[in-house]
């Protein structure tokens, strides 16, 4: 590739205006195996995600650590979300955000498991260790507000309908929600 070439490419990657946030566990990759058996190693006994998601946040970090790693064989793709980041991978600008903490065997892990699948995405905006006990739905609203500016539209993508409505109550107009379960993908208004 010339540097012309390079240099226009990366003007209009950084031209875009247009932002997709995807959540990751259970939006972009299905972990409910990988859950359970994390879950069993470390409580004692297998437990459903919605289930860990009600531990002490010490506990379900240590079991959301293991899913993103000894347990990441497990983990699969959630095809309709993918199909929708390659589809708009060239127009929009990516971001996976995360409330996994940004740890290196852990982000290390969670790349391997994009990369395996394939998934397209300019950034993986990870939560950071002090920011443990932060609630996930809060954190992610931190993280979306110092990105709203830069945008002129956003589309966000999550498998929790309580952070939907969260969010729904704390951004400001031109975003568009999507709500992701098992069964598919629906645009909340």
């Amino acid at each position: 590739m010339s540097t012309t070439t390079a240099t226009a490419a990366a003007k209009s990657h950084k031209d875009k205006k247009t932002l997709l946030v995807m959540d990751l566990i259970g939006t972009i990759l299905f972990t409910d195996d990988a859950t359970r058996m994390a879950a069993q190693k470390v409580v004692g006994r297998e437990m459903l995600r919605k289930d860990v998601r009600n531990l002490p946040k010490v506990t379900k970090g240590q079991i959301y650590d293991l899913v993103a790693t000894e347990f990441a064989i497990y983990v699969q793709p959630n095809e309709a979300t993918i199909r929708v980041m390659r589809d708009n991978t060239a127009k929009m600008q990516i971001i996976i955000l995360t409330a996994d903490l940004d740890i290196p065997e852990v982000r290390k892990g969670l790349t391997r498991i994009l990369k395996k699948y394939l998934v397209p995405y300019d950034q993986l905006i990870m939560r950071k260790p002090e920011r443990r006990n932060t609630p996930d739905e809060k954190w992610k609203v931190a993280q979306i507000k110092a990105l709203i500016k830069k945008y002129s539209q956003i589309s966000i993508y999550e498998d929790k309908i309580d952070n939907i409505a969260y969010f729904m109550s704390r951004l400001g107009p031109n975003v568009n929600y999507f709500y992701v379960t098992n069964e598919g993908i629906k645009e909340i208004n």
